[in-house]
């Protein structure tokens, strides 16, 4: 019986897969305040709505449909900082202390910062407006020296920036797109533009993030004409087709005149997560219903 017993355990830990945990930070933009969430995302939705507060920090954003943040891949969470007119840094805070250990100042372009993201390969990506002002671009950043390189402009509005392990999605306007660092192209994947008799409906996505490989957003469709506030929903994109499903439909709030009010960061990195809690699964399940059917008749037979 003892063999049985253990050789059950053993079933339920190898044949039922894990699901993580998802670890995030999202701030508040008007106020600086920083709350983060480790939840299941088939567990109580719930979790994501009352979050943790950490504290705030001080930071002038320089914009208020999106912030610019992210977390770099030493762990810190990076915030952008307009600290005098037109003059940018980007702070590394570092979590959940929030004291800020190490800052680059951005140098030459852009005039305005949109958001920011670390690439696979460390190299740090960054969109705003450039000197000119025309439409806005995608730079790299050195990390030595804050100075921004330039390396494709479009007459759109870049709102934010993510990586799914090697592949770059940005938003602008309505329009999520999928850029090639290589060849310089790009590939329209959704557009969240609906024609209407009023001009039409936009989904607004100003916070891009990954997670679990899957690309993952906080977004909100103001109501027409400006009403209540709209809630925010955390939800994935279909990445070849831009097919969005929401999670969670009242993350928070956004203004009904097109201001979002909080920001996304999810930690994707395994060694970050909190540790898996088993889900038994369909193959699992039937293997613990012939274990179950097993133990039955041998204890009969026993009992005879």
């Amino acid at each position: 019986m003892r063999k049985i017993s253990l050789l059950l355990l053993f079933v339920l830990a190898f044949a039922c897969p894990a699901t993580a945990q998802m670890t995030g930070y999202s701030i508040r933009i008007d106020t600086g305040l920083v709350t983060t969430f480790s939840c299941d995302e088939h567990g109580d939705l719930d979790c994501f709505r009352y979050r943790t507060e950490l504290g705030t920090i001080d930071s002038d954003f320089s914009d208020g449909t999106s912030a610019a943040t992210t977390l770099a891949p030493s762990g810190e969470l990076v915030v952008l900082d307009q600290y005098a007119f037109r003059e940018f840094r980007l702070d590394w805070h570092h979590l959940p202390s929030l004291d800020v250990v190490s800052s680059l100042h951005l140098v030459g372009e852009p005039q305005w910062v949109t958001d920011f993201a670390f690439g696979p390969d460390l190299t740090l990506w960054l969109t705003g407006v450039p000197e000119n002002g025309t439409g806005t671009s995608l730079y790299t950043v050195d990390q030595a020296t804050g100075e921004a390189t330039e390396v494709w402009n479009q007459d759109l509005w870049f709102i934010s920036i993510a990586f799914v392990d090697d592949r770059m999605f940005l938003m602008a306007d309505s329009l999520l797109l999928e850029f090639d660092p290589v060849t310089g192209t790009a590939r329209e994947v959704a557009d969240y533009y609906w024609p209407g008799p009023y001009g039409g409906t936009t989904q607004y996505v100003p916070s891009l993030s990954s997670y679990d490989d899957r690309l993952w957003s906080l977004s909100f469709i103001p109501s027409y004409p400006p009403g209540p506030d709209s809630p925010t929903m955390l939800g994935t994109h279909d990445m070849e087709n831009g097919d969005h499903d929401v999670l969670v439909g009242d993350f928070d709030w956004a203004t009904s005149q097109g201001s979002i009010w909080w920001t996304l960061d999810l930690v994707d990195s395994p060694e970050q997560q909190p540790a898996a809690i088993p889900m038994i699964g369909r193959y699992g399940l039937a293997i613990l219903v012939g274990l179950i059917g097993f133990v039955g008749v041998f204890l009969v037979r026993r009992a005879f």
